[in-house]
């Protein structure tokens, strides 16, 4: 859960993070690593690829919106593995 909305509408190309973002919709699977630019500090301790087994749709929720207030929505996601 997350009033950052960030998580459901980030959708830059070419950015060190791209395979990470959970922007809805999108459908991961299989290996997800940081991009070639990243640097050491980005990945410390953080190296290794996520490997995913399975195909997981990302899909948005709302939990909650409080109208005129900066970062009032709030949704949640949730994926079964």
């Amino acid at each position: 859960m997350t009033n950052d909305e960030s998580y459901w509408n980030k959708n830059r190309k070419g950015t060190v993070d791209e395979q990470f973002y959970l922007t809805e919709n999108v459908i991961k699977t299989g290996k997800l690593k940081w991009g070639i630019n990243a640097s050491e500090g980005t990945m410390k301790n953080r190296n290794d690829p996520i490997v995913l087994l399975g195909k997981y749709k990302i899909n948005w929720n709302e939990y909650s919106k409080f109208i005129g207030i900066k970062n009032g929505e709030f949704k949640y996601c949730i994926s079964k593995i």
